[in-house]
C-alpha cells in the first residue's frame, strides 16, 4: 500500500510540474504561430496519446519530465513561417522564457493557496535571530546556548532572521561551526557540530535550535472570556502577564491559564503593526479553565497578503538554491547530500503524501520553483542554453551555425546526463549506506 501511495504521489507531483512547465511553452508559442506538433508529459516510447488537431497530447514511458515539440528542429534550416527557427529572435526568447515563468507562477500560486487556507508557518525571513527554546540533549544545549540568545553571526556570516540561522545549520551537519550570540548585553561565543539527521533521504544539519515563532488566536469563541476582552482572530500573542509566548512555551502558555481561573491575565498582542494590551479572566469549562479560544503557530492572511508573502518565500527559496549550488561547487556541500534523483523525489513525494495533501502541495510547489531554478542554468539543452545562444547572437548580431549549435547541445546534453547519473547514484548510496 505504501508503495502505491509513493508512486501515486510521485506520478502526481512531476505531472503537475510537468504540464505547467511546458504548457507556458506551448502558450506562447501557439500565440506567436509556431505550430507545436507533439505536448509529452514524459519521455521515450509513447505510451498513449491523442491528436484532436495539429497537436499530439501523449504520455510517454519514462515520467521523468516532459517536453513541448516545436514544427521543425529548432536548429534545422526551414522556409516555413510557422518554424521556430524563421520567428524573430524575441519571440524564441519569450517562448523559451515562458517555461521557467511558468514553474514560477505555479510555485507562487499554490503557496498563496496555502497561506490563505491552512496559514503559514514556513517564512523564517520573517523571525528574528532569536532563539526561543533548545531541545534538551541536543548539540545546542551542551553548548550553552538558551532561549532569548539572539544569534549575531554563524562562521563569521550576519544573521538577520531566523531562516538565516536554519540554513547555516541545515547545510552543515557534523561540521564545527562557530556561533556568536548576545546574552544580556554581552557577547558570547559557542562552537556546535549540528547533529546529521535523515529526513526522506535528506541529510540535514540539527543543532536543536527552535525560533521563537508566535502564536496567533485562530478562532474566537462567541460569548467567551476572550472576546469580551476584544481579542479577534490573527491576533499574534506576545505575553501573558510575564510569560512570553512562543511556540516552545505553548505548554507553559496553556498551564498558565489553567492555573489562574477567574484571575485578570494581561495579554500583550500584535495586530497589524500595533500592539494591544487586554485583560482577559479565564473562566472554567468542566474542570479547565480556558480563555476560549483556538492557538496556531500558522498564520493566515488574505487574498492579496497571501501573494504577496507567497512572492517573499519563494525569493527567499530562490536565493537559498543559488547557495546550495554554490556550496556545492566550492565542494562545502557534498552532491550525494544535496541532489536527489526520481527515487529520491519518489520517496520525498510518498511521505509529503502520507502526511496529508497540504504537505504534498507544499513539495509540488516547491519543486515547481526550482525546476524554474534548474532550467534557467546555462546548460545547452535546458532553457537557460537556449536564452544563452540568443543572447550571444544578439551580441555578435548573427545566428550561430547549425554545426556550432550541434555541438553546444551535445556537450549540453552530456552534463545534463552526468546530473542525472550523479542524481541517480545519490539515491542509490541513500538506500544503501
Amino acid at each position: 500500500m505504501q508503495l502505491l501511495i509513493t508512486l501515486a504521489a510521485f506520478l502526481f507531483v512531476i505531472s503537475v510540474v510537468v504540464v505547467f512547465h511546458e504548457l507556458g511553452h506551448f502558450l506562447v508559442a501557439k500565440s506567436f504561430g509556431v505550430r507545436v506538433t507533439v505536448f509529452s508529459v514524459g519521455f521515450g516510447k509513447k505510451v498513449f496519446g491523442i491528436k484532436p488537431g495539429e497537436t499530439e497530447y501523449r504520455f510517454s514511458r519514462y515520467p521523468l519530465g516532459g517536453y513541448v515539440k516545436l514544427y521543425d528542429d529548432p536548429f534545422a534550416e526551414s522556409d516555413d513561417p510557422r518554424a521556430f527557427i524563421n520567428k524573430p529572435r524575441w519571440q524564441k526568447l519569450l517562448i523559451v522564457w515562458a517555461g521557467p515563468v511558468a514553474s514560477a507562477i505555479l510555485g507562487v500560486v499554490m503557496m498563496a493557496g496555502i497561506f490563505m487556507t491552512v496559514g503559514n508557518t514556513v517564512t523564517g525571513h520573517r523571525l528574528s535571530p532569536v532563539i526561543g527554546g533548545v531541545v534538551s540533549g541536543s548539540v545546542g544545549e551542551l553548548a550553552g546556548l538558551q532561549a532569548e540568545d539572539k544569534i549575531i553571526s554563524i562562521e563569521g556570516k550576519g544573521m538577520k532572521n531566523w531562516d538565516d540561522v536554519s540554513f547555516i545549520i541545515g547545510t552543515s551537519p557534523n561540521r564545527a561551526t562557530s556561533i556568536v550570540f548576545e546574552r544580556n548585553g554581552d557577547t558570547l561565543t559557542a562552537v556546535v557540530t549540528p547533529k546529521a539527521v535523515s529526513v526522506a533521504q535528506q541529510t540535514f544539519g540539527d543543532a536543536g535550535l527552535l525560533p521563537k515563532n508566535f502564536v496567533h488566536i485562530s478562532f474566537v469563541e462567541p460569548d467567551s472570556p476572550a472576546e469580551e476582552a476584544g481579542l479577534q482572530e490573527r491576533d499574534e500573542l506576545i505575553k501573558v502577564d510575564d510569560l512570553s509566548v512562543t511556540v516552545a512555551t505553548f505548554d507553559k502558555l496553556v498551564a498558565y491559564i489553567n492555573e489562574h481561573p477567574n484571575a485578570e491575565l494581561s495579554i500583550v498582542v500584535r495586530r497589524g503593526d500595533s500592539a494591544h494590551v487586554l485583560t482577559v479572566t479565564p473562566r472554567m469549562y468542566g474542570e479547565t479553565a480556558r480563555i476560549g479560544v483556538q492557538f496556531s503557530a500558522a498564520q493566515r492572511y488574505g487574498f492579496f497578503e497571501s501573494f504577496s508573502e507567497s512572492m517573499r518565500y519563494n525569493a527567499n527559496l530562490l536565493k537559498r538554491n543559488i547557495e546550495v549550488f554554490g556550496k556545492m561547487f566550492k565542494g562545502e556541500m557534498s552532491p550525494s547530500n544535496t541532489i536527489s534523483g526520481p527515487i529520491g523525489i519518489a520517496s520525498i513525494s510518498g511521505e509529503m503524501a502520507r502526511r496529508g495533501f497540504v504537505s504534498l502541495i507544499f513539495l509540488t510547489a516547491n519543486i515547481s520553483m526550482f525546476l524554474a531554478f534548474f532550467n534557467l542554468l546555462p546548460i545547452p539543452g535546458l532553457d537557460g542554453g537556449h536564452i544563452l545562444i540568443f543572447a550571444i547572437e544578439s551580441v555578435i548580431r548573427k545566428d550561430l551555425s547549425k554545426r556550432v549549435k550541434t555541438l553546444l547541445m551535445q556537450l549540453g546534453f552530456l552534463l545534463i546526463l552526468f546530473i542525472f547519473v550523479l542524481a541517480m547514484l545519490a539515491d542509490l548510496a541513500k538506500i544503501i549506506f
